[in-house]
C-alpha cells in the first residue's frame, strides 16, 4: 500500500515536502499545512499514574523501578532493626511493594485502560478515503519493524480506498515532573494497519484511562508480525481501543468499520 508520504525518519516522522522553484500556489500552501493532532491524555488517576511510572524514564530507567527500590530499601531498613516496630514495619513495606507490583502488572496486562461495553448506536455515515477522524488509540503499534504498546495515544483513523483501516498516531517528546522523560527513541509517528478480514469483533462502549474517559470502540483483530532474524511469523489476537471526541464521531467510526463486514453488523 502506498501512503504517498516521504521516507520516514525518527520513528516515521515525515519531513515537509520541498516546494519546487521556491514558490507554490495558494492551494498547495493550504495542502502543506501540518496536521494538528489531539492533545495527550492527562496523567491523572491511578491507572494513568501507573502508566507514567512504567513509560517515563529517569536516567534511562523506568521511573517505577525507583519506587520499587525505595519500598524494598525501606523494608530492609526496618528488617535490620534501624527503625521502630521492626517486624510489623518490615511486613508493611513488603506488603506495599507486593501490592504495587501485582497491581502494576494487572494494569499493564489491560494496557492501563478499562472498557465498559454498551449497546451500539447506529446511524453514522462511513468515512470517505480522504477523511480522517481524530482519536486516542490504545494497543499495539509499529514502525519500521519495531513494535510497542501505547495507551491513549493521540492520532487519526482513516480507511483507504482498498478498505484497509489505518490508525496513525503521534508520540510526543514529553516530560513528567522535573526529571522523568519519555524514552528518547520513541517520539515520532507510530501506526496500526488492519484489513476488514482480520477483524473478529467490534464493541461500542466507554473507555477510561485514569481520569480520562471517552466513548470508544474496541476492535478485536488478529495481528500478523512478520518473521525477523530467527523468529518465526506470529499471528496473535489483539484489541485496539479507539476513543473518539463525540458520539457523532463514534457513529461514523462504527459505520466505517462495519461497512465491509456485514456479518458483524448488529441484527435488527
Amino acid at each position: 500500500m502506498d501512503l504517498r508520504v516521504n521516507r520516514p525518519h525518527r520513528n516515521g516522522t515525515d519531513e515537509a515536502p520541498h516546494l519546487l522553484g521556491g514558490a507554490s500556489s495558494s492551494a498547495s500552501a493550504h495542502r502543506a499545512q501540518p496536521t494538528v493532532f489531539p492533545a495527550d491524555g492527562r496523567i491523572a488517576g491511578g491507572a494513568a499514574i501507573f502508566y507514567a511510572l512504567h513509560r517515563f524514564q529517569i536516567g534511562g530507567i523506568a521511573a517505577g523501578r525507583y519506587l520499587s527500590f525505595l519500598l524494598f530499601a525501606l523494608a530492609a531498613i526496618w528488617a535490620g532493626g534501624l527503625a521502630p516496630a521492626r517486624w510489623p514495619g518490615t511486613a508493611i513495606w513488603l506488603i506495599l511493594l507486593l501490592a504495587y507490583l501485582v497491581w502494576g502488572r494487572r494494569l499493564r496486562s489491560a494496557d492501563y485502560v478499562h472498557f465498559t461495553p454498551s449497546p451500539p448506536l447506529a446511524g453514522g455515515q462511513p468515512l470517505l478515503p480522504s477523511e480522517k477522524l481524530p482519536i486516542h488509540a490504545t494497543g499495539q503499534f509499529s514502525v519500521e519493524g519495531k513494535y510497542q504498546r501505547f495507551t491513549w495515544l493521540p492520532g487519526f483513523y482513516r480507511t483507504f480506498a482498498t478498505g484497509e483501516h489505518a490508525v496513525l498516531c503521534l508520540v510526543r517528546d514529553r516530560r513528567w515532573g522535573y526529571m522523568a522523560q519519555w524514552p528518547p527513541d520513541e517520539p515520532g509517528m507510530w501506526y496500526a494497519f488492519f484489513e476488514p478480514s482480520v477483524i473478529s469483533e467490534v464493541r461500542w462502549g466507554e473507555l477510561r484511562f485514569g481520569r480520562n474517559r471517552a466513548t470508544a470502540l474496541a476492535v478485536a483483530y488478529h495481528l500478523t508480525i512478520p518473521a525477523a532474524d530467527r523468529k518465526r511469523e506470529q499471528i496473535r489476537p489483539e484489541v485496539l481501543y479507539l476513543a473518539v471526541q463525540s458520539e457523532a464521531d463514534a457513529r461514523r467510526l462504527f459505520a466505517d468499520l462495519l461497512q465491509h463486514m456485514p456479518a458483524l453488523a448488529p441484527q435488527p
